[in-house]
């Protein structure tokens, strides 16, 4: 059995493309982000970091995403 690398996120929304409506709605109530990204080197590896942040509005109507911590998931390969 190979190991299973991903966070559980409870009232989650994924999206594959953002747009700025995602943040900006005001009824969707979104107050987190999170950024997850995987790599994998030549030694067999993988790393899976999650960004986490917290959304705020911006002074132009807008929202902005603040960073404020990252989360690192490592496997290697027994040698």
């Amino acid at each position: 059995m190979g190991t299973i690398m991903k966070p559980v996120i409870k009232n989650k929304k994924s999206v594959k493309h953002l747009k700025t409506s995602d943040f900006t709605n005001r009824r969707s109530g979104i107050s987190k982000y999170a950024l997850i990204h995987h790599e994998a080197n030549d030694s067999g590896s993988i790393q899976t970091k999650i960004f986490k942040g917290n959304v705020i509005p911006s002074s132009a109507g807008g929202a902005q995403v603040i960073f404020n911590d990252v989360e690192l998931l490592k496997q290697t390969s027994p040698q």
